[in-house]
């Protein structure tokens, strides 16, 4: 990764899990990184993460670094959006934690990368509010 990235409390730089098939940015500064196709066929991916103001900060998750994923059926989803194959993925981690988790609680990196349906929904995953103030309120 160019530069460090963080979990959304900000406090401890966090692994990019997009840190496999190199990296891409555009005019407006965008940065788009890529993982690896799943090795089973099957499974949802590549995984896509994208920092929509690139090097600027925050770089945190949840806050302006989003995951997307690549469908079996030829889709480019937000992670925490609902999929038919959202119980596996093309990671080693196990079970829908990417599609349900969006939490500001934990400085865990993972609990921040199925914020991306919420942040385009402006919904609150913890509670009543939107997205891009009352949910991020709560992690400054």
């Amino acid at each position: 990764m160019p530069y460090p990235i963080y979990a959304i409390k900000g406090s401890t730089e966090r692994k990019m899990i997009c840190d496999i098939a190199g990296f891409r940015s555009d005019v407006a500064g965008r940065l788009y990184a890529f993982n690896d196709s799943p090795a089973i066929a099957g499974q949802n991916g590549p995984i896509v993460c994208v920092d929509i103001n690139g090097q600027k900060k925050p770089n945190r998750y949840g806050m302006d670094v989003f995951l997307f994923v690549f469908t079996t059926d030829g889709f480019v989803i937000p992670m925490g959006q609902d999929h038919k194959n959202n119980s596996t993925n093309s990671t080693s981690f196990s079970g829908n934690f990417f599609y349900e988790n969006c939490k500001v609680a934990s400085n865990s990196e993972i609990q921040q990368f199925g914020c991306a349906a919420y942040a385009l929904a402006d919904k609150n995953p913890e509670g009543e509010g939107d997205y891009w103030n009352d949910f991020l309120k709560s992690a400054k």
